[in-house]
């Protein structure tokens, strides 16, 4: 899986990314937390074939976040994307993203 534009703008983060050659998923899961791994914010499944989502409503306070995206289907994962962590400046702007 490929990650590819985040958006940054007003009150939203936005990120796309593009499946990889594995299978076809079910979903993709996206995992949002305040530490490399974590996923305290939040998980979302975002239903195949859209490959992008607009994190808003939980990235409520400053502070930095990291999120990641992977593939699920039956009884299966793909690994994760490289995590992608970013700062949040004041709600609603974010600044400094970095892949």
């Amino acid at each position: 899986m490929y990650y590819g534009n985040m958006n940054v703008g007003g009150s939203t983060l936005q990120w796309d990314w593009s499946q990889g050659s594995g299978g076809i998923p079910d979903t993709f899961q996206v995992e949002v937390g305040t530490t490399p791994g974590g996923t305290e914010i939040g998980t979302t499944a975002v239903i195949y074939p859209a490959t992008s989502i607009t994190l808003s409503t939980l990235l409520t306070t400053p502070g930095r976040y990291y999120v990641r995206v992977f593939a699920r289907n039956t009884g299966e994962d793909s690994a994760d994307t490289n995590e992608i962590d970013f700062q949040a400046v004041k709600p609603p702007i974010f600044a400094a993203l970095s892949p």
